[in-house]
């Protein structure tokens, strides 16, 4: 076997001396815990956009060089894609070039071939103009670096990385309300909207890990689950329910066998609200424990896991911080947050009660019209009127509304305090 084939990457390297150096002066604002040092690294980075002329082998030629420190981000498993995160510091101009070029971000991963390339959604983004998303700079798979695993089971893994403009920061180093809420709903929101939009894309994984921070307010990150909409209702993993726990639809986590949509997307946005909850002050504080455990947490297991029901009871019935849970939740001197979550919630309830009439009416009429029940045909055409609920592009309309008129109040400043329960 080849050292590439018992598992080495000859596509990095320790940097050398000078390079070391310039790495240190250059991303030190991103320098690792002392306690985790590593050395600065050398990737190669290919680009899968076809060189000039046509020749897509060039790529395999001509790699990127990029220099990484610290990573922000490393996996939390052995199991899955394993994905990194670098701020980086392009060389492959030279070092005296690279000396004033901006930090950009570059990420990693063992992508499954199951799932169309996040360096492609990013670059059909870039071409489609979309705002408050990644910048994609240049990225694709390496070569000859593919996981064996379809062996001995059925997915199969390619290594893959790519370097975007941004280098982002965490939702959670909001320094006040207003940003949180102007980077969550005007922008990360609106990168979704134009996603769908103009791509025809949709993210289906909303959450407080992936909407970053950055100098002009926020974006919406990590677009590797991303489909196209047609091919999320007719693919061969239309079913397959994708998230992340804390953010996911209620419909979803409750296990509703369909194909994810815009709303279930639209919902994961009301519940970044955790952040609010953790970061903010507020009156619910003595109890946020149990809140975020029963809500954001809460979960069951018998054959698949499932959740949801502290969601639904929060929405439907104003349990742990509505009028079931007196006195209800309000921020502390944050009228604009406090109205929007009162606002929200019940534009949800109101929602949800919708979908659930319509139901039982198509229910009750199939019943009716049933030839197993002939004893109801003497209802005759005086059937049910089902009610119709909301499209979903009036749903993402309706929030759209009531994020403006939150932007709009007055709102606190540098009101964000230590996380309440760490």
């Amino acid at each position: 076997m080849t050292p590439a084939q018992r598992g080495y990457d000859p596509t990095v390297q320790v940097a050398d001396e000078l390079e070391t150096k310039l790495a240190r002066e250059r991303l030190k604002e991103w320098a690792p815990d002392p306690k985790y040092e590593r050395p600065v690294s050398k990737m190669d980075v290919y680009d899968d956009q076809k060189q000039a002329g046509g020749d897509n082998d060039a790529k395999k030629l001509n790699p990127r060089k990029f220099l990484v420190w610290g990573a922000l981000a490393d996996p939390e498993s052995p199991l899955g894609r394993a994905m990194r995160g670098y701020p980086a510091l392009e060389v492959t101009g030279g070092l005296d070039k690279a000396k004033e070029a901006p930090p950009m971000f570059l990420k990693e991963q063992w992508r499954s071939i199951a799932l169309r390339p996040e360096f492609d959604t990013l670059r059909e983004l870039k071409d489609g103009d979309v705002k408050y998303v990644p910048t994609l700079e240049c990225g694709g798979d390496l070569p000859d670096q593919v996981t064996q695993t379809a062996v001995y089971a059925t997915k199969t893994r390619i290594h893959v990385r790519f370097v975007v403009l941004e280098v982002g920061g965490p939702i959670e180093c909001f320094s006040s309300s207003k940003e949180m809420f102007q980077a969550v709903y005007a922008n990360a929101f609106q990168g979704h909207k134009q996603a769908y939009e103009k791509c025809k894309l949709l993210h289906r994984d909303v959450s407080g890990g992936n909407i970053l921070l950055v100098t002009n307010g926020g974006l919406l990150n990590d677009w590797d689950m991303a489909v196209k909409v047609n091919e999320d209702e007719r693919g061969p993993r239309a079913h397959e329910r994708t998230g992340t726990w804390a953010f996911m639809s209620i419909d979803l986590l409750m296990g509703e066998r369909r194909p994810h949509q815009i709303k279930d997307d639209l919902e994961s946005f009301l519940w970044v609200l955790y952040y609010g909850l953790l970061y903010l002050p507020h009156n619910k504080v003595d109890n946020l424990y149990k809140i975020i455990t029963a809500v954001f947490e809460q979960y069951t297991y018998y054959t698949e896991a499932k959740g949801g029901s502290g969601k639904y009871t929060m929405v439907m019935q104003g349990n742990y911080i509505g009028d079931c849970a007196p006195p209800p939740l309000e921020f502390t001197s944050n009228v604009p947050l406090t109205e929007f979550v009162t606002t929200i919630l019940t534009l949800f309830q109101n929602w949800k009660q919708q979908e659930l009439a319509a139901s039982t009416a198509r229910k009750t009429t199939t019943l009716i019209a049933g030839a197993s029940v002939p004893h109801l045909r003497s209802l005759g055409p005086q059937q049910p009127s089902v009610p119709t609920p909301p499209t979903q592009d009036e749903m993402r309309g309706d929030m759209e509304a009531i994020f403006q008129f939150i932007l709009n109040m007055a709102w606190p400043t540098d009101d964000k305090k230590p996380n309440s329960i760490s």
